[in-house]
């Protein structure tokens, strides 16, 4: 369960070709989240990079005049998540003037996708340069962004799973 009872989200999406909106939604969810900086890890041999974070409730808001985000921020309810990309190539994370006693930096825009590239990076910058960035370039898309109580775990077997798979996938 998430938390104040709410059902716990998970997300996983798989493939390609998939519309801009999907991608939207990723960045939606992930958009001022708090990234756990230190406790990202990238498991090479794997290619699975797992990243603690922690997100805000979501509210759908109406539209006025002007394109405004459909979304507003909740942030008395914040919630611990991970995110967990699979099928990683490669990977480069860049700590720019990274503060010793930072653990925590804002995510910009969230995380965001563009064909066979993930990429994100944090509010916080030095001389116009984000303090903390990653960008990973995968075989294939494999994204999964989960509420989580436990300890983050990228082998344990998600409750239950929503997954939208691309046509071409096979």
């Amino acid at each position: 369960m998430g938390q104040d009872g709410d059902q716990a989200m998970l997300l996983r999406i798989r493939g390609g070709n998939f519309t801009t909106h999907v991608y939207q939604e990723i960045s939606a969810i992930t958009d001022r989240a708090l990234l756990s900086v230190r406790q990202v890890k990238y498991t090479q041999t794997d290619g699975v990079i797992t990243m603690p974070i922690k997100r805000f409730g979501l509210e759908r808001r109406g539209r006025l005049l002007g394109p405004l985000t459909p979304y507003k921020r909740d942030k008395s309810k914040e919630i611990r998540s991970a995110i967990i990309l699979r099928n990683v190539a490669c990977c480069t994370i860049e700590k720019e003037f990274l503060p010793e006693d930072l653990d925590e930096v804002t995510l910009l825009f969230g995380v965001g996708v563009k064909r066979d590239t993930v990429f994100l990076c944090s509010a916080e910058e030095c001389g116009g340069k984000p303090c903390y960035s990653l960008g990973a370039t995968v075989r294939v898309l494999d994204i999964e962004i989960r509420d989580d109580d436990e300890p983050l775990s990228v082998s344990r077997e998600p409750i239950a799973i929503a997954q939208l798979q691309s046509t071409d996938a096979p």
